[in-house]
């Protein structure tokens, strides 16, 4: 597909490069630096600040390629049910991306985890995305199927990372959490 081309290697290489250095900022800011201002604008267990600002760019662009894998899916004839589930992605993306900069998720899974009791106070909103994620992969199962082998392991791979990242340093950063594993 076409579409593959609007992330051409030099600008994939370019995105990486901004993520790998928020992430090295991140760490010096976190182990060397004093100052509150640095510390606000590079600590990634906060929100509104150049990580979550990125975090969200990326999320967008995720659901922008998405859309035009969509829309290519729609030119060249595949199958009705897999362009949906393209479009269906992208749409996803951009909630995620909407999520990411205005914490939607903290607010629905407070409300979410002020019923489950001790497993609600442990896993706070993460409780709420981990089924949500669950009942995501079995949906996705047929469109899984559907692609190349090599990709669909990709998206698999590409989904786990993104998991431990958003869910499991989460869960990491949770007195909670941290008291349970003890």
């Amino acid at each position: 597909m076409t579409s593959f081309s609007l992330l051409t290697k030099q600008s994939f290489r370019w995105i990486l490069a901004v993520l790998l250095g928020t992430i090295f900022a991140d760490v010096i800011a976190y182990f060397l630096i004093d100052s509150p201002i640095i510390m606000n604008f590079f600590k990634i267990t906060t929100e509104k600040n150049w990580p979550t600002l990125v975090s969200t760019l990326q999320l967008i662009l995720s659901g922008s390629m998405l859309y035009a894998l969509y829309k290519e899916s729609l030119r060249s004839n595949v199958e009705v049910l897999i362009c949906r589930y393209w479009r269906i992605l992208a749409f996803i993306f951009f909630i995620l991306a909407f999520d990411e900069w205005f914490t939607i998720h903290d607010l629905l899974g407070h409300a979410f985890s002020n019923h489950m009791g001790t497993l609600g106070t442990m896993f706070g909103w993460t409780l709420l995305y981990m089924i949500i994620m669950v009942v995501f992969f079995i949906w996705s199962l047929r469109f899984l199927i559907y692609l190349p082998f090599k990709t669909a392991i990709g998206m698999v791979v590409s989904g786990s990372i993104f998991l431990i990242g958003a869910i499991g340093f989460e869960l990491l950063n949770t007195e909670e959490f941290k008291q349970g594993l003890g």
